[in-house]
């Protein structure tokens, strides 16, 4: 039971938290559509990853080896 409250809590704050961080993302300022596609679709993805190392630096600690881990997302 204490493991589910465990990952039902670090759920919550990692959606909470990554929500939070988009909201302040900048808008960018151009007429062309591709471009602004292009941001709305790489903000909320450079900004989960973002969000997803430091979660993991500040929850997990100690818990992962960043070289392996890097190595792991390398490969694929």
């Amino acid at each position: 039971m204490k493991k589910l409250v465990s990952t039902v809590l670090k759920t919550v704050i990692f959606f909470l938290g990554w929500v939070i961080f988009i909201s302040f993302t900048p808008d960018i300022k151009t007429d062309n559509q591709a471009y602004m596609r292009l941001w709305w679709e790489f903000a909320p993805f450079a900004i989960l990853i973002l969000f997803s190392v430091i979660f993991i630096s500040l929850i997990e600690k100690g818990k992962y080896d960043w070289g392996d881990y890097l190595w792991r997302c390398f490969l694929g």
